[in-house]
């Protein structure tokens, strides 16, 4: 990495890119250290306390994200769970920042560090949550670096190409779209540079990103590949979906603001034009680690329904050319520069209404539904809500004496057990009763028989379940629940639901039949 250090040191960052890196990270600090943990947060960090070579529905990186702070420090928190992905963020912006030194002016360089940390889907999502983005976002850019120097630089060096190899690898670990780092480097060298195909390098690369990744192959071998098939099934669909293609181009749309969306589709076609019709390196390379994997996700959704942020890693680099387009038209159109301003206004103005509705409930839909506005339905569907009163449940049980070692919780869907596993911070074994989705429970479950011990199940009026329905056959008797009133900003936000199940009769049977 020295050539990596190299470069840094003569490309010194400006006081602006200063700025604004300082400014992202103290509201990226604030938003995670105000708000509760998401479900999918929390369940993460229910990962970091089964550490594993692998886990159902994600490769191990996040488990280690989530759970680093809270190891080092002795605290279980959302802001401890956080900071590796914000820590891991701030680096790889920066480094995406030099990178576009070496394409562009700094003028336009800034531009595009600027809308990194203006687009949500990239500074609230990977540089704020702590999610497989994240470390996928860090790792991406890395790697990105390192194919700069190997195939726009020329320099054709075994360190280099076994070092991608390692950081592609790492990519995989955090998420396995990372395997489009290796899928446009192979159709980039089988189109424009064969010669080097010659070469002991990219197959070193190939080794050393398979290396890396042997863990989760490992793992998948041991449990029937159940991760590859719930991520597989998730990406495979019968016919084309009209309605979920333009679904998920909004979805893209409102997560990146239309103000940087719109001349993100502009710059694809950029790319297109001057990196594969006509020669430009810099746009060609754009064009494969940036418009190719956003056009094979969306190609996706013309089958299945996609998430949004799963469009992440081409946007990143994509946000070097809209730089250089910026910076280009800024003085051709007078309509240009206020939309940079309109993004920082719309980014600011979003973290602020996010911590104001999510701490206080500031938009009142329950008013809204007096009026007839909404449906009383539509009004509890805030998910803000959710993020909400997980913490009362550590109290209770505290105030209550309950007995880890002859008590277990369990919930009825796995992101209500990841909130348990966050709340109680590893004290209690969490288990998740569902009879075909309880995602890592239903394989954790697996290492655990209570049979013979009490159990608390829980649930709340957002998510509410009959523990009698569904559990009687398995307990001996379950008593009424006792209630946890939530509020939120002075009023009523929702009720946690706590059974006291007396007596384990049998095992619950696994979602999962596995045979390794």
């Amino acid at each position: 990495m020295a050539l990596l250090k190299k470069n840094i040191s003569i490309a010194k960052i400006s006081m602006t890119a200063a700025l604004i890196l300082f400014i992202s990270l103290l509201m990226r600090l604030f938003l995670a250290a105000s708000l509760g943990a998401s479900f999918d947060e929390a369940y993460y960090y229910s990962y970091s306390l089964r550490p594993s070579l692998s886990y159902f529905d994600h490769p191990p990186m996040v488990a280690l994200m989530a759970g680093l702070f809270p190891a080092i420090s002795g605290v279980v928190s959302p802001l401890t769970i956080r900071l590796t992905a914000i820590l891991l963020f701030t680096i790889g912006s920066l480094l995406l920042y030099f990178l576009a030194l070496q394409f562009m002016d700094q003028k336009a360089a800034i531009s595009s560090f600027a809308f990194i940390h203006l687009a949500p889907m990239v500074s609230l999502g990977a540089g704020t949550l702590v999610l497989p983005d994240s470390g996928l976002f860090f790792f991406w850019v890395i790697t990105l670096w390192l194919f700069f120097q190997i195939l726009v630089k020329n320099q054709n060096r075994l360190s280099l190409w076994i070092l991608a190899g390692i950081f592609t690898g790492l990519a995989m670990l955090s998420k396995y779209s990372g395997i489009l780092l290796g899928f446009s480097l192979v159709i980039y060298l089988i189109l424009y540079q064969k010669k080097l195909f010659l070469s002991p390098g990219p197959y070193l690369y190939g080794i050393f990103a398979l290396l890396v990744f042997a863990p989760v192959l490992l793992w998948n071998v041991q449990h029937d590949f159940i991760s590859f098939a719930f991520q597989g099934s998730r990406a495979l669909g019968k016919g084309i979906r009209l309605d979920l293609f333009f679904s998920a181009i909004g979805g893209q749309a409102g997560y990146l603001t239309p103000m940087i969306f719109i001349p993100l589709i502009m710059v694809i076609w950029q790319t297109f034009k001057k990196g594969i019709i006509g020669a430009d390196s810099k746009h060609r390379f754009f064009f494969f680690w940036g418009a190719i994997p956003v056009l094979i996700i969306n190609f996706i959704a013309l089958f299945k329904s996609i998430l949004p942020h799963w469009t992440l890693p081409g946007y990143i680099l994509l946000m070097l050319p809209l730089g250089i387009w910026y910076s280009e038209n800024v003085h051709k159109y007078r309509w240009i520069k206020p939309v940079g301003r309109t993004c920082f206004i719309f980014l600011f103005s979003l973290i602020i209404l996010i911590f104001f509705h999510a701490k206080y409930g500031i938009f009142r839909e329950d008013l809204l539904a007096k009026k007839g506005w909404i449906t009383e339905k539509e009004a509890r569907k805030d998910p803000t809500l959710d993020i909400h009163g997980w913490e009362e449940i550590d109290k209770y049980l505290s105030q209550q004496k309950i007995d880890p070692d002859s008590t277990f919780l369990f919930t009825y869907r796995w992101f209500l057990s990841g909130e348990v596993d966050l709340a109680t911070a590893g004290k209690y074994r969490v288990m998740c009763f569902h009879p075909k989705d309880s995602r890592g429970y239903g394989i954790w479950d697996a290492d655990l028989n209570m049979v013979g011990k009490d159990g608390i199940y829980i649930c709340s009026d957002r998510y509410f379940y009959d523990p009698i329905e569904r559990y009687s056959e398995y307990f001996e008797s379950i008593s009424p629940p006792d209630s946890l009133v939530i509020t939120r900003g002075g009023r009523y936000a929702k009720t946690i639901y706590l059974f006291r199940c007396q007596n384990l009769l049998k095992r619950y049977p696994l979602p999962y039949k596995l045979h390794g």
